[in-house]
């Protein structure tokens, strides 16, 4: 429709004069704009040319074509060379876009009602000052052009409102004037790798973003005389400033400040601290500042900023080899953080202040080799990642895993090394997937994975979450963006977190949910180990919408055997007629008198922490407990009921209790096998 809509102006333009092209108010066609140049018969009646060749060809012309063309407002020239340079362009000319232009110079007399100029891509120098006939001009654009070495006088072009200079690799130096244009609000000089010199100070009030990206041979910046309220971002990355001016803090409106990549960079003005707007700050690759400091007056700032970035909500300093005292100076001055990252860096220690930032909401610590002890952690933190951070020690590591265990709502994305879960998870599988059952909702769940292995490396796979093996789940691109994942790091997960949504269809039917993983690479047999786990919050208060265990109809169930995996309330259902009780190879089961039927009378124990204190109130006759897979306590209670008590492989055991005041003060059949010091009180 478009270009329907175009082809039908174009003709409509034609039919002004059908046999000759000059006396046409647009030309469009390129031969007819050729005949036009070459014939020299253009007239008044041309108000805009449309040059677009479809080969680059020379044209051969005088240059004098355009002298009849007294209305001409807008010039389109591209992919076009000229034999001659043009001697004249027309006063009216509001509109001059001359890409790839070839001429070094253009003419001395340049259009007065000149607003918008694209010399794009050309030859052109700019030597001559830019006087008043350039006060109507607001956009200059001037990118590419690798024969321009400086930015003359600008002086007369006090309109201009956007100056682009990108990747004119050649320029070494921009006039003083164009620190003083008071309308300027976009300055661009990206990729100008001999830039060395800008104006001496900066009085720019309306300029609202500078971008001195890939200028890495500018060394110094401007002076700020004036107050700049519209400044919203300034872009210094990879260049060689080596430091700012304190008079950086009239920079009252900026929000972004980049300054990654400058390798000379040691320090920054305490100034910086003051900038009541400035929200992002990223110094990424600063390796200079090692030893970061802040400057103030040519001084060392002694302990803080006069006045702290109160709304600084990200800072990016990774690869800057901070020690421990820049890491602790540098949180000090940046207190309502949401998003912190210290990865590559040197420091041993995050401080224990840190538990006092309450926004702070993502936290990046990779690669931080040295990194030894975590002081405390924020209590509002949705991401943590600490990956290869291999000196932490295991108190460190067990703070974070428990900030993950204790969290109670939002989102949660941790990352940490390890080669073990932490006990008190509400369920553990050592295959590829792990399984629960749910109704009505998700509860607050934790998913914890780890792959183990020897070796150090990136496995590459894909998570799956399927409700009762045919309703596949979405995975959120968070979660996706984790493959590949670290071998020996615990990750953790928020189900949230991990998939689109959490909710079910309203029913009181049992849902079976699946998390698996699965290798999307050719794998070798038997060279690492996967595991997960599952946490959920008040597990108490979410009995009835979640189990471990497929629930079963128990009203007629007699025996129960649970295999390789902690006992909970949540996970032996409610069985009024049960009689035996097995619970094989769980290494974190606690038996507790709330989670026993009291219809039960035999009872055989493998592994776990073995059994808590049980009252009278059961009557277990027959118990059984073997502790070869776990390591037991010193002590174990036994009930009073016990007729009949086997003991195997509990070589720790010094003693065991019975209940005073008993009818029964032992068992009439005692049997311990591999056990050499136990005593019976």
């Amino acid at each position: 429709m478009y270009d329907l809509i175009e082809d039908t102006g174009k003709e409509i333009d034609r039919q002004e004069s059908p046999y000759e092209p000059g006396g046409r108010s647009r030309l469009w066609f390129y031969k007819d704009i050729l005949h036009v140049l070459q014939q020299d018969s253009g007239t008044h009646q041309i108000e805009a040319i449309f040059l677009d060749l479809p080969e680059s060809i020379e044209v051969q012309w005088s240059g004098e074509a355009f002298m009849k063309m007294k209305n001409l407002k807008m010039l389109v020239i591209r992919k076009t060379c000229f034999s001659e340079c043009p001697k004249y362009l027309p006063k009216s000319l509001r509109w001059l876009e001359w890409k790839g232009c070839s001429f070094k110079f253009l003419p001395s007399l340049w259009p007065t009602e000149l607003v918008y100029l694209d010399l794009s891509f050309s030859y052109c120098e700019l030597l001559q000052p830019f006087d008043k006939a350039f006060h109507n001009i607001s956009c200059m654009n001037l990118r590419n052009c690798k024969f321009l070495q400086q930015i003359p006088d600008f002086s007369g072009a006090s309109n201009l409102r956007e100056l682009w200079l990108d990747g004119c690799t050649n320029l070494i130096r921009i006039h003083d004037s164009v620190g003083c244009l008071n309308e300027l609000t976009e300055l661009s000089a990206m990729r100008c790798k001999n830039l060395k010199i800008l104006p001496s100070c900066l009085k720019l009030t309306s300029l609202k973003h500078l971008n001195l990206f890939g200028c890495s041979s500018l060394q110094t910046f401007p002076e700020v005389l004036v107050m700049m309220e519209k400044m919203r971002t300034l872009d210094l990355d990879k260049t060689a400033i080596t430091e700012l001016p304190s008079s950086i803090c009239n920079l009252i409106g900026l929000e972004i400040l980049h300054m990654e990549e400058c390798p000379n960079l040691m320090q920054l003005p305490a100034s910086i601290c003051t900038l009541p707007n400035l929200w992002k700050l990223t110094a990424n690759s600063c390796e200079g500042m090692s030893h970061f400091k802040m400057c103030e007056a040519g001084g060392e700032a002694s302990v803080g900023c006069s006045a702290m970035a109160l709304k600084m909500e990200q800072l990016f300093f990774s690869h800057c080899n901070l020690s421990d005292d820049s890491l602790a100076f540098c949180l000090a001055n940046f207190t309502n953080m949401i998003h912190l990252d210290m990865s590559f860096n040197n420091f041993t220690i995050l401080p224990r202040c840190i538990r006092e930032y309450h926004n702070l909401k993502y936290l990046l610590l990779d690669n931080c080799y040295k990194l030894k002890h975590i002081g405390g952690m924020p209590p509002n933190l949705e991401k943590f990642s600490a990956i290869r951070c291999t000196s932490l020690t295991k108190l460190s590591k067990n703070k974070v895993m428990e900030q993950a265990i204790n969290f109670q709502s939002g989102k949660r994305n941790f990352i940490l090394p390890g080669e073990k879960f932490p006990e008190g998870l509400h369920n553990y599988s050592g295959e590829k997937f792990v399984s629960f059952w749910v109704r009505n909702m998700f509860p607050t769940t934790l998913i914890w994975i780890l792959v183990k292995d020897d070796r150090d490396y990136a496995y590459s796979c894909q998570f799956s979450v399927d409700i009762d093996e045919y309703t596949k789940l979405g995975i959120s691109s968070m979660w996706s963006s984790l493959s590949p994942i670290k071998t020996n790091h615990i990750y953790i997960c928020d189900m949230q977190s991990m998939i689109h949504s959490t909710e079910l269809p309203i029913t009181n039917e049992w849902s079976q949910v699946k998390v698996s993983i699965q290798s999307t690479t050719q794998e070798t047999e038997g060279e690492k180990e996967i595991y997960f786990g599952v946490h959920v919050h008040d597990l108490q208060s979410n009995l009835e919408n979640i189990q471990f265990l497929q629930p079963v109809d128990n009203s007629t169930k007699e025996g129960l055997e649970i295999m390789s995996c902690p006992l909970l309330a949540s996970s032996i259902p409610e069985c009024s007629n049960i009689h035996q009780f097995a619970i094989i190879k769980s290494p974190n089961a606690v038996l507790q008198e709330q989670e026993l039927p009291p219809s039960l009378r035999r009872l055989a124990v493998s592994g776990g922490h073995m059994l808590e204190p049980l009252s009278e109130k059961l009557h277990i006759e027959d118990l059984t407990v073997d502790c070869s897979d776990a390591v037991p306590p010193a002590v174990i209670h036994i009930p009073a009921s016990v007729k009949q008590l086997e003991m195997r492989n509990c070589e720790n055991l010094k003693a065991f209790f019975g209940f005073k005041g008993t009818s029964s003060s032992s068992p009439k059949d005692f049997h311990l096998q591999m056990q050499v010091s136990a005593v019976l009180v």
